[in-house]
């Protein structure tokens, strides 16, 4: 809205940056983040045209052709404005692949299938970093495309820390993070859950049976 042209910048990002970002206080590393000027793949600006006063949504083309997809990889965006103070960020993953992670306070699963047929993508690896980046177990995909793999001795995982799954090589990563569950989170289906085993249990009982 009320914006003539949007210069953007695009990155390549690396590996431990992108855990870094995804690990425990991400938002104080994502708040002093700057990408590495050796990692610019392109620096461009768009014209925008709208009435005064109206929103307007603009589809923009990261690559370069305007046509061809962006190769599999981390990526850093970086979106400014003329009259904008703050510049809008944000981290791309670019895969083929889509990765489902589960994690218990001894074990994990992570579940790799192929984006377009849905097929179990055997034969990949597979590497589960904890919050401080600290990798809790790797593996390789079996035939269903599944790793199930104990978690590395030591202290225990805090269930409200971000635990993250990175699959196959940085030229073509695939993702999943227990921090990544808006809109599917268990409470927003009315499902309760508990992220501690509890050492006891307790039931309270009346002298009455329930209604």
């Amino acid at each position: 809205v009320n914006v003539s042209e949007l210069n953007l910048s695009l990155y390549r990002m690396d590996r431990p940056d992108f855990i870094l970002l995804n690990g425990s206080n991400w938002w104080d590393r994502w708040e002093k983040y700057q990408p590495q000027a050796g990692n610019l793949i392109r620096k461009w600006t768009t014209k925008v045209e709208s009435k005064l006063n109206t929103y307007q949504a603009t589809t923009i083309p990261l690559s370069a052709d305007g046509k061809s997809p962006l190769r599999p990889g981390f990526y850093y965006l970086e979106v400014q404005a003329p009259g904008v103070r703050e510049p809008a960020r944000h981290i791309l993953v670019v895969s083929y692949v889509n990765v489902l992670l589960k994690v218990t306070s001894k074990e994990t699963l992570v579940w790799v299938t192929d984006l377009n047929s849905g097929q179990p993508q055997p034969g990949l690896d597979v590497a589960v970093f904890g919050p401080e980046g600290q990798i809790l177990a790797s593996g390789r995909t079996n035939q269903d495309g599944i790793l199930f793999a104990s978690l590395a001795p030591g202290k225990p995982i805090d269930p409200w820390k971000p635990v993250l799954a990175i699959v196959g090589p940085d030229e073509a990563p695939a993702v999943a993070s227990t921090d990544w569950s808006s809109g599917i989170a268990p409470w927003q289906f009315n499902i309760p859950t508990e992220g501690y085993v509890e050492p006891y249990r307790a039931y309270f009982y009346t002298d009455r049976s329930i209604y």
